[in-house]
């Protein structure tokens, strides 16, 4: 069964608030599966197998953030922190998954992406990472283009890392420069 937890994150306005996924069918994971199939599977293909890691739970946190009771964007991240890119100088870092604003013909623009943002800050603060970090698609510029307004650094770009004929772009926040920019 899944759980959904409520998480407030602008207690001044109760309208916003996170949804935290556990293991099992739930209406949540239906609101995730049509976010995976419109928004994800046309880049990357099948979702299949990530949306499994996401119903069991098992390595990865999912978060659906709502405006009262719309569903508006997603968060999915590794539940530790990883070194697979330290040689890149990615480590003691907190994996996305998976960020999306849900339906962002319509909910662009709204500040919602800014709250994904926010949120994954603050986790990776609890988790004391020293760097949130991404893949993103070259093929998916609105997403490139959000992350580096967010302060995020392109460290590597890979051809065919998950489909042939794509660039794939590493991309890397640094909490200390990040906590610097924003203490000046």
């Amino acid at each position: 069964m899944t759980l959904a937890i409520k998480i407030d994150q602008n207690p001044s306005n109760s309208t916003f608030f996170f949804e935290k996924l556990k293991e099992g069918p739930s209406i949540e994971f239906e609101i995730v599966k049509k976010a995976f199939e419109s928004q994800i599977a046309p880049l990357y293909g099948s979702q299949e197998q990530a949306l499994s890691k996401i119903q069991t739970a098992k390595d990865r946190n999912s978060e659906i953030l709502f405006d009262g009771a719309k569903a508006v964007g997603l968060l999915v991240y590794k539940n530790e922190l990883q070194d697979e890119f330290k040689k890149l100088g990615v480590e003691d870092s907190l994996e996305i998954k998976t960020l999306i604003v849900i339906d962002p013909k319509i909910n662009s623009n709204k500040g919602y992406g800014s709250l994904l943002i926010n949120r994954i800050i603050e986790v990776a603060k609890e988790k004391l990472a020293k760097n949130i970090h991404v893949t993103v698609s070259a093929n998916a510029q609105t997403s490139l283009e959000f992350f580096k307004k967010k302060k995020f650094e392109i460290i590597e770009k890979w051809e065919d890392k998950y489909i042939k004929g794509c660039t794939e772009c590493l991309l890397k926040l640094s909490l200390e420069k990040f906590n610097n920019s924003v203490e000046n």
